[in-house]
């Protein structure tokens, strides 16, 4: 009968166990999966603390590399010499040309034509530190200036004349990648004897913009402009800002022995 009675506490016991375990089981919320990930919501009232390395991976995402494309109205001549950059033309002058560069040698042009012959005459180039993919702010081409035939930038020294400035104001320089217009603010007679002196130095800047970060820029860039002011032949009344994209065309001037003749134009569009 003892026995009996012991039994029956124990199996109460273990009913009364068991009955106590599911009804905590029932109430207590499911594991945490940390696999879950859990988005933020304004509404919540929760916040979430994104992980640091989520963030950083944020600030290193950069801009894609441009792609560039050489235009169908150039593909074929580049074919026949990929040294073209493009085309330089100036409406109411001879001057209408391919402009070249060659990437291991800079004066190459100077005396080769386009088929790679030799030539007194050569062709207009661009200096050896411009770029036109991407394109950089101070574009500088040089020429020749074949008086007795009138080729190359002879026409460039009429501007000389502030009456033939005002009819033809406009270069079209377009690249293999991009149209140009500039608009011609500066007409200058350069000395290039003092080119290894303090002087001017028309071609020394490729750059200005404040875009990018130079020792000195806004400084360098007020005396440039304030020298193109100075000694220009005449006064245009257009200005030039340091933002501003640049092209400048140079050729042979023959007042003294060693002297140039320079226009200093603003892309407009």
């Amino acid at each position: 009968m003892k026995n009996k009675i012991v039994i029956g506490v124990l199996s109460g016991v273990v009913v009364i166990s068991l009955v106590f375990v599911i009804l905590l089981n029932i109430g207590s919320p499911p594991p945490i999966d940390d696999s879950i990930e859990i988005e933020p919501s304004e509404s919540s009232g929760v916040t979430i603390n994104i992980p640091k390395d989520n963030a950083k991976d944020k600030e290193d995402e950069t801009e894609p590399e441009p792609v560039f494309i050489i235009r169908p109205r150039f593909r074929y001549i580049h074919s026949k010499n990929n040294d073209i950059v493009g085309w330089l033309r100036i409406d109411g002058t001879r001057i209408d040309y391919p402009v070249m560069q060659n990437k291991d040698d800079h004066l190459y042009y100077d005396r080769i034509n386009f088929d790679g012959v030799r030539d007194e005459i050569g062709l207009p180039y661009l200096d050896g530190r411009c770029t036109i993919a991407p394109k950089n702010q101070v574009q500088i081409i040089f020429g020749h200036n074949i008086r007795r035939r009138g080729l190359i930038f002879n026409d460039l020294t009429k501007y000389e004349d502030k009456e033939f400035w005002e009819e033809h104001q406009f270069i079209t320089y377009d690249t293999l990648y991009e149209d140009a217009v500039y608009q011609i603010f500066a007409a200058m007679k350069y000395d290039a004897r003092y080119v290894r002196k303090a002087d001017f130095q028309f071609h020394r800047y490729t750059h200005f913009s404040t875009t990018r970060s130079y020792d000195n820029t806004e400084h360098n860039f007020a005396v440039y402009k304030e020298t193109i002011k100075e000694r220009s032949l005449y006064d245009t009344g257009i200005d030039f800002v340091i933002d501003d994209e640049l092209l400048i065309l140079a050729t042979c001037e023959y007042s003294t022995s060693n002297s140039r003749f320079v226009l200093f134009a603003k892309r407009i569009k």
